[in-house]
Protein backbone atom coordinates (compact mmCIF):
# COMPACT_ATOMS: atom_id res chain seq x y z
CA UNK A 1 0.00 0.00 0.00
CA UNK A 2 1.00 3.27 -1.03
CA UNK A 3 1.79 5.76 2.13
CA UNK A 4 0.09 8.99 2.11
CA UNK A 5 1.97 12.32 3.22
CA UNK A 6 0.84 13.66 5.97
CA UNK A 7 -0.75 17.66 6.05
CA UNK A 8 2.27 17.58 8.56
CA UNK A 9 5.69 18.92 9.83
CA UNK A 10 8.23 16.66 11.00
CA UNK A 11 7.94 19.48 13.99
CA UNK A 12 4.57 18.94 14.88
CA UNK A 13 4.28 14.65 14.90
CA UNK A 14 5.11 14.83 19.06
CA UNK A 15 2.59 18.05 19.61
CA UNK A 16 -0.33 16.94 21.31
CA UNK A 17 -3.57 16.63 19.01
CA UNK A 18 -4.92 20.03 19.30
CA UNK A 19 -1.46 21.64 18.75
CA UNK A 20 -0.52 19.62 15.70
CA UNK A 21 -4.14 20.84 14.08
CA UNK A 22 -2.82 24.69 15.09
CA UNK A 23 0.70 23.93 13.50
CA UNK A 24 -0.94 22.40 10.45
CA UNK A 25 -3.87 24.73 10.38
CA UNK A 26 -1.26 27.64 10.37
CA UNK A 27 1.01 26.19 7.90
CA UNK A 28 -1.70 26.04 5.58
CA UNK A 29 -2.89 29.58 6.21
CA UNK A 30 0.46 30.59 5.42
CA UNK A 31 0.89 28.95 2.24
CA UNK A 32 -2.32 30.39 0.93
CA UNK A 33 -1.43 33.79 2.06
CA UNK A 34 1.78 33.08 0.17
CA UNK A 35 -0.21 31.22 -2.84
CA UNK A 36 -2.41 35.03 -2.66
CA UNK A 37 -0.13 36.98 -2.73
CA UNK A 38 2.19 35.72 -5.73
CA UNK A 39 -0.83 35.89 -7.72
CA UNK A 40 -1.23 38.49 -10.46
CA UNK A 41 -3.84 40.88 -9.62
CA UNK A 42 -4.92 43.14 -13.00
CA UNK A 43 -5.31 46.37 -13.23
CA UNK A 44 -6.27 49.18 -15.62
CA UNK A 45 -3.77 52.75 -16.19
CA UNK A 46 -5.35 56.04 -18.07
CA UNK A 47 -3.57 58.18 -18.94
CA UNK A 48 -4.42 61.75 -20.28
CA UNK A 49 -3.07 65.08 -22.07
CA UNK A 50 -5.82 67.87 -22.31
CA UNK A 51 -3.49 69.61 -25.09
CA UNK A 52 -1.45 69.33 -27.89
CA UNK A 53 0.94 71.83 -25.74
CA UNK A 54 1.32 69.15 -22.89
CA UNK A 55 1.95 65.96 -25.05
CA UNK A 56 5.34 66.81 -25.09
CA UNK A 57 5.66 68.70 -21.39
CA UNK A 58 3.34 66.52 -19.00
CA UNK A 59 4.17 63.85 -21.48
CA UNK A 60 2.03 60.63 -21.61
CA UNK A 61 5.24 58.66 -21.67
CA UNK A 62 6.06 60.14 -17.78
CA UNK A 63 2.57 59.22 -16.78
CA UNK A 64 2.90 56.12 -18.17
CA UNK A 65 6.53 55.32 -16.14
CA UNK A 66 4.92 56.20 -13.08
CA UNK A 67 1.80 54.22 -13.03
CA UNK A 68 3.75 51.16 -14.34
CA UNK A 69 5.98 51.56 -11.45
CA UNK A 70 3.34 52.00 -9.15
CA UNK A 71 1.69 48.70 -10.77
CA UNK A 72 4.57 46.71 -10.09
CA UNK A 73 5.13 47.40 -6.63
CA UNK A 74 1.74 46.77 -5.76
CA UNK A 75 2.29 43.58 -8.02
CA UNK A 76 -0.55 44.15 -10.85
CA UNK A 77 0.00 43.17 -13.44
CA UNK A 78 -1.02 45.63 -16.44
CA UNK A 79 -1.34 44.25 -20.21
CA UNK A 80 -0.68 47.05 -23.19
CA UNK A 81 -4.18 46.24 -23.90
CA UNK A 82 -5.43 47.51 -20.56
CA UNK A 83 -3.27 50.93 -20.78
CA UNK A 84 -6.27 53.39 -22.07
CA UNK A 85 -4.64 57.02 -23.48
CA UNK A 86 -6.22 60.12 -24.56
CA UNK A 87 -4.19 62.88 -25.86
CA UNK A 88 -5.27 66.23 -26.30
CA UNK A 89 -8.54 65.46 -24.18
CA UNK A 90 -10.34 68.18 -21.61
CA UNK A 91 -11.26 65.83 -18.28
CA UNK A 92 -14.42 67.97 -18.77
CA UNK A 93 -15.16 66.14 -21.83
CA UNK A 94 -17.06 63.21 -21.20
CA UNK A 95 -16.14 61.65 -24.81
CA UNK A 96 -13.06 60.86 -24.78
CA UNK A 97 -12.73 57.54 -26.55
CA UNK A 98 -10.09 55.29 -24.17
CA UNK A 99 -11.91 56.92 -20.98
CA UNK A 100 -14.64 55.15 -22.58
CA UNK A 101 -13.65 52.23 -23.17
CA UNK A 102 -11.42 51.97 -20.51
CA UNK A 103 -15.08 52.09 -17.79
CA UNK A 104 -16.56 49.49 -20.39
CA UNK A 105 -13.88 47.25 -19.89
CA UNK A 106 -12.87 48.20 -16.16
CA UNK A 107 -14.96 44.21 -15.36
CA UNK A 108 -11.60 42.83 -16.79
CA UNK A 109 -9.50 44.43 -14.04
CA UNK A 110 -9.78 45.04 -9.95
CA UNK A 111 -7.98 48.09 -10.15
CA UNK A 112 -7.44 51.85 -11.93
CA UNK A 113 -4.24 53.35 -11.62
CA UNK A 114 -4.62 57.30 -12.85
CA UNK A 115 -1.28 59.33 -12.81
CA UNK A 116 -3.24 62.40 -10.97
CA UNK A 117 -6.97 62.79 -9.81
CA UNK A 118 -7.64 65.68 -12.49
CA UNK A 119 -6.60 63.36 -15.09
CA UNK A 120 -9.65 61.01 -14.16
CA UNK A 121 -12.15 63.77 -14.25
CA UNK A 122 -12.65 67.73 -14.06
CA UNK A 123 -16.75 67.61 -14.02
CA UNK A 124 -17.75 66.65 -9.44
CA UNK A 125 -21.17 65.16 -10.42
CA UNK A 126 -19.58 63.14 -13.35
CA UNK A 127 -16.46 62.35 -11.08
CA UNK A 128 -18.70 60.69 -8.40
CA UNK A 129 -21.42 58.83 -10.82
CA UNK A 130 -18.31 57.21 -12.67
CA UNK A 131 -16.21 56.32 -9.20
CA UNK A 132 -19.91 54.93 -7.74
CA UNK A 133 -20.35 52.52 -11.03
CA UNK A 134 -16.76 51.38 -10.89
CA UNK A 135 -17.37 50.88 -7.11
CA UNK A 136 -19.99 48.84 -7.84
CA UNK A 137 -18.36 46.29 -9.88
CA UNK A 138 -15.69 46.12 -7.17
CA UNK A 139 -12.99 48.14 -9.34
CA UNK A 140 -10.68 50.04 -7.42
CA UNK A 141 -9.55 53.73 -8.34
CA UNK A 142 -5.99 54.60 -7.26
CA UNK A 143 -4.31 58.48 -8.05
CA UNK A 144 -0.35 58.55 -7.89
CA UNK A 145 0.18 61.60 -7.15
CA UNK A 146 -2.10 62.01 -4.48
CA UNK A 147 -1.43 58.88 -2.99
CA UNK A 148 -4.96 57.63 -2.50
CA UNK A 149 -7.94 55.32 -3.74
CA UNK A 150 -10.70 57.75 -5.14
CA UNK A 151 -13.73 56.67 -2.81
CA UNK A 152 -16.56 58.65 -1.35
CA UNK A 153 -14.28 60.15 0.74
CA UNK A 154 -14.87 64.17 2.28
CA UNK A 155 -10.69 64.57 0.70
CA UNK A 156 -11.79 63.06 -2.65
CA UNK A 157 -14.87 65.28 -2.97
CA UNK A 158 -12.80 68.25 -2.28
CA UNK A 159 -10.16 67.29 -4.69
CA UNK A 160 -13.19 66.92 -7.14
CA UNK A 161 -14.77 70.28 -6.42
CA UNK A 162 -11.33 71.60 -6.31
CA UNK A 163 -10.43 70.10 -10.27
CA UNK A 164 -13.72 71.55 -11.39
CA UNK A 165 -13.31 74.94 -9.79
CA UNK A 166 -9.73 74.91 -11.84
CA UNK A 167 -11.20 74.32 -15.27
CA UNK A 168 -13.94 77.03 -15.08
CA UNK A 169 -11.76 79.11 -13.74
CA UNK A 170 -9.39 78.12 -16.71
CA UNK A 171 -12.18 78.76 -18.91
CA UNK A 172 -12.97 82.00 -18.06
CA UNK A 173 -9.15 83.20 -18.26
CA UNK A 174 -9.14 82.44 -22.13
CA UNK A 175 -12.22 83.63 -22.31
CA UNK A 176 -11.08 87.28 -20.69
CA UNK A 177 -7.27 86.76 -23.08
CA UNK A 178 -9.33 86.65 -26.07
CA UNK A 179 -11.60 89.48 -25.57
CA UNK A 180 -8.99 92.11 -24.41
CA UNK A 181 -6.52 90.34 -27.92
CA UNK A 182 -9.51 90.98 -30.06
CA UNK A 183 -10.03 95.26 -28.88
Amino acid sequence: MNSVASPQSADSANLPINKKAKAVQKRLATENTVEAIQQKRSAAIYLRVSSEMQVDGFSIEAQKIACLKYAREQGYEVTNSHIYIDEAYSAKNEERPNFKRMIMAAHAAEFAIIHKMDRFERNFKAMRNTLEDLSNIGVHVFSISENMELANTLTVNLFGIINEHYIQNLSWFYCINALKNNN
